[in-house]
């Protein structure tokens, strides 16, 4: 059998690895892109003024901002067209380990991407928020403290979420360093961890997605270093961690950046640039400095943050800002991305990375871009001073790139955005199967014969697009079959759940979705396959006894199909091919009327 993954097709095939990165192929789930998001802000020491968010959308987008403390925003946002809000002071997290309802919610009706910005005068930084659909369950924050308390802010996205931290080190609250402690806060609310000690290292777990930032008030990088400046980033959770990541060097400055590396695992190894840095445990960290390009691996996921460093180490204009990046397997073709904080940097850059053969087609607003530096393993960056507005990055082969500005001591950083990047895995190779069983959706599936390395990703969705980790499993020659029990699902809903393959190196590779029917009719009626991409069947468990009413709604309930289907005696399946054929991509709910019952379920059209 031929599988249908970049592992194969790199062993078994003498093909430069660009050629296999065209869009032709290439699948991006929007990871940064979303709906739904939750954003928090820590206490500034220059001031907790001028903090903004940024929200960017490729088509035109309407939504609101609202939070318990009573923001109530309407908005709208476009191509060319960012929309800027200014958060109010009060919203500014400050309270030491209580719950406060300080978290800012962000909803609309399509996709777009948050960014925020503090810009108080000599303390600036920037985030990407990312979604709810992609917040985690599972952290190890990355920080730099010095002179000031460091702390780490959370927040709930759901009633009832129950948080254990493992903190590095005692907290101000006084919880000791390596003893996990819960608590539970509500939708929309923040809680801050507090230390006068480096929290790096800190594990935040919990029973329900939530959206974690680290921060700092005001620190040197490094210690001793002149000057401070405000430092705030969001966590990328570990199960998004991967075991490749390429960086550039920050224009600008020096050209000097330091990196902070982190594990999640025991026996971790970290290389840059092929040459082994060191070997670390779970909750430990290694630091470096280096300039140019970096290729940064490790036998193990890995956290990795760039940090452009102090105005006295720098020799040039700006001072610290915190950038967590993201692995090569979070690359993906095309970016929309605004510049930030205006009113205190007055030149902003991005640091941009492709490989070195699709350099020829990245666009930065509509323009080819000239000056790459090439490094190893066929990668090349460049960067670039870009006009304060909304940008545009786009490229034939996978790429990134980081955004950045500098205004005297002012500093801000972020990425400009990430996917998760599939090839399909046939289903028949990992044979993921489902069964809706009284305690939850029981997920088997079978190790693929090539698969001697990295881990499976579980993950669980509602439309088959956006998704939530649920399981992380590494991958174990000696085992053959696998198996996850997603107890946390609700009755008469239809889930979806995917398996993805990411190698050592990065690469992933994905099954197909399977939907899974939970609630007392769950064997009543079924769809499938599901997702639909031409042909469709309804299989019922019991023939009908008489006209079977069918109706297909689209997500605004808007009727976009209905027929009426007379069984022979006996039959339980209709044949709905022609129905769904020209139906636009997207989620659906079938309802079926019969026999006195009325059953629904959900479905995607690919």
């Amino acid at each position: 059998m031929l599988r249908f993954s970049l592992r194969s097709r790199i062993a078994h095939a003498i093909i430069p690895f660009w050629a296999l990165m065209a869009p032709l192929w290439v699948l991006a789930q929007p990871y940064s892109q979303g709906t739904d998001f939750y954003l928090a802000v820590g206490d500034n020491i220059s001031g907790n003024t001028g903090c903004e968010i940024k929200i960017v959308a490729n088509v035109a987008t309407n939504g609101t901002i609202t939070s318990g403390l009573g923001i109530n925003q309407t908005f709208t946002a476009g191509p060319g067209a960012p929309y800027v809000f200014t958060i109010p002071t009060s919203h500014i997290v400050t309270a030491a380990q209580s719950a406060e309802n300080k978290g800012i919610r962000v909803t609309a009706n399509n996709l777009i991407s948050v960014y925020s910005g503090s810009a108080a005068l000599g303390g600036a930084d920037a985030v990407t928020v990312i979604p709810v659909a992609n917040n985690g369950t599972d952290f190890r924050t990355i920080g730099y403290n010095n002179l000031n308390p460091s702390s780490i802010i959370i927040v709930g996205t759901a009633n009832s979420t129950t948080l254990t931290i493992t903190p590095s080190c005692a907290t101000s609250a006084g919880n000791a360093a390596n003893v996990p402690f819960t608590t539970t806060i509500q939708q929309g609310q923040t809680y801050r961890l507090q230390a006068s000690c480096d929290l790096s290292g800190t594990r935040v777990q919990s029973n329900l997605p939530i959206q974690v930032f680290t921060h700092s008030p005001c620190s040197q990088v490094p210690t001793g270093a002149t000057y401070c400046d405000f430092l705030w980033e969001g966590a990328l959770p570990t199960a998004r961690w991967g075991t490749t990541y390429v960086t550039g060097a920050l224009g600008g400055r020096n050209g000097i950046d330091l990196f902070k590396i982190m594990a999640a695992t025991n026996a971790t190894n970290v290389y840059v640039n092929g040459t082994l840095l060191g070997t670390i445990n779970a909750g430990q960290s290694l630091t470096t400095t280096r300039s140019g390009g970096n290729v940064i691996t490790a036998n193990f996921p890995i956290g990795v943050t760039q940090f452009a460093q102090s105005n006295s180490v720098s020799s040039s204009t700006g001072d610290p800002a915190m950038i967590q990046l993201i692995p090569t397997a979070m690359f993906t073709t095309t970016y929309r991305f605004p510049t930030l904080i205006n009113s205190s940097t007055n030149t902003h850059y991005v640091t941009i990375i492709s490989r070195s053969a699709g350099v020829a087609s990245v666009l930065l607003d509509g323009a080819t871009v000239p000056g790459w530096s090439s490094f190893a393993s066929g990668w090349s960056y460049v960067q670039r001073v870009i006009a304060a507005g909304e940008h545009t990055l786009t490229g034939d082969s996978l790429l990134h790139a980081t955004l950045y500005g500098w205004g005297g001591v002012n500093s801000y950083g972020t990425i400009v955005g990430a996917a998760i990047i599939v090839t399909p895995l046939p289903i028949e190779d990992a044979r993921l199967h489902g069964t809706v069983l009284p305690e939850g959706n029981k997920l088997s599936w079978a190790r693929p014969a090539d698969a001697f390395d990295g881990y499976f990703e579980l993950e669980r969705s509602l439309d088959a697009q956006v998704s939530t980790v649920l399981n992380t499993v590494q991958v174990d020659p000696a085992q053959q079959e696998f198996s996850f029990l997603d107890q946390d699902v609700k009755p008469e809903q239809t889930w979806f759940y995917r398996l993805r393959w990411i190698t050592p190196n990065g690469e992933v590779s994905a099954s197909d979705w399977i939907a899974l029917h939970t609630g007392a009719g769950n064997t009543a009626m079924q769809v499938f396959p599901n997702p639909v991409k031409q042909d469709m069947q309804l299989s019922f468990e019991h023939a009908p006894k008489e006209a079977v009413q069918v109706r297909i709604l689209d997500l605004q309930g808007r009727e976009v199909h209905a027929s009426a289907h007379t069984l022979p005696t006996g039959t339980r399946n209709i044949d709905l091919a022609a129905a769904v054929r020209d139906l636009a991509k997207g989620l659906y709910t079938i309802e079926a009327n019969f026999d006195g019952q009325r059953l629904q379920q959900k479905f995607v059209r690919q």
